[in-house]
């Protein structure tokens, strides 16, 4: 695992308690919308094991510049549909996840009501499911699309490849 130090350039406050943080690119630190990375605060790696509660992963925000690259060129994919739960109906990030002709931005108050739009999402036998959120909730809705008929190669996670199969099985 390479660790880059790396300064904050910039802090934007999305909504209260949530935080967009501006770093500084290091050299020769590269990223592909999607792909699975942690930021961690200083001291996080000061003891024997690695301090946890220093470490962060995104979800939303992770989600945040695939669908930025779609915006930009959706050729290929002919429609994008991002499912949220969120009770406080302060959402993040309104000015990304706004329902245009080519993209639906939906979000639901519960987690009922979340699983029950799984289903319906799950009916179209040709969409791609890219899962994001606690380990907790990767299992439930995986749950719920093997149960709708999706089929493995229709998932992805915000995960590391090697761990795909383990999200599977339970």
């Amino acid at each position: 695992m390479q660790i880059y130090w790396t300064p904050i350039q910039q802090v934007v406050e999305e909504a209260k308690d949530t935080y967009t943080f501006k770093l500084e690119l290091p050299a020769g630190f590269t990223w592909e919308e999607g792909a699975h990375t942690h930021f961690a605060l200083e001291g996080f790696n000061k003891e024997d094991r690695p301090n946890r509660t220093l470490i962060r992963h995104m979800s939303i925000s992770t989600f945040r510049p695939l669908v930025l690259a779609y915006l930009a060129n959706g050729e290929g994919v002919p429609h994008l549909h991002s499912l949220n739960v969120d009770s406080s109906k302060e959402y993040l990030f309104n000015d990304v996840f706004a329902s245009t002709d080519a993209f639906t931005a939906e979000f639901v108050d519960s987690r009922p009501d979340y699983y029950q739009k799984v289903e319906a999402l799950a009916a179209d036998r040709n969409g791609l499911f890219y899962v994001v959120g606690s380990d907790d909730f990767l299992h439930a809705t995986i749950a719920a699309l093997r149960q709708s008929g999706v089929t493995p190669d229709q998932i992805m996670l915000d995960k590391h490849d090697f761990q795909f199969e383990d999200f599977l099985k339970a």
